[in-house]
């Protein structure tokens, strides 16, 4: 008897309205959890896009100071090879230098040497006049 009992529960016109009542309150439960999901996933991908959002934005100003980096490179570089050449330039008018100093050192000994018999000679004590004393 039961079988048939459930048989009519199903069947029973008068049972239909509560029959679609409860599925009518389970349809709504699971729409607002779906609606709930929903919700949930949207925020998710709104607080992602953000994330990308801000991420973008750090990577566009790691790359200008990237350029930047290059660009300072490339004029330490300049300076760099100026300077190589602005000492280079040093180095052979310091050559120069050293070799004139060398020549006027060689000249004033061969001066020296060539006026030291004459100094001497003037030198002496007995060609001096008296009248220093």
């Amino acid at each position: 008897m039961s079988r048939y009992r459930s048989m009519c529960q199903q069947t029973d016109p008068c049972q239909r309205p509560c029959n679609s009542l409860a599925g009518a309150a389970q349809l709504t439960s699971a729409a607002g959890q779906i609606s709930s999901s929903s919700q949930s996933v949207a925020q998710g991908s709104s607080e992602q896009a953000a994330s990308i959002e801000e991420t973008s934005a750090s990577s566009e100003e790691i790359n200008s100071i990237a350029r930047r980096n290059a660009e300072s490179a490339k004029q330490a570089e300049a300076l760099v090879r100026k300077s190589e050449l602005e000492l280079a330039e040093m180095n052979g008018h310091l050559e120069t230098m050293v070799t004139a100093m060398s020549d006027i050192k060689e000249s004033s000994d061969h001066v020296s040497q060539t006026m030291e018999p004459s100094t001497r000679s003037l030198l002496k004590p007995t060609s001096w006049p008296l009248t220093l004393q």
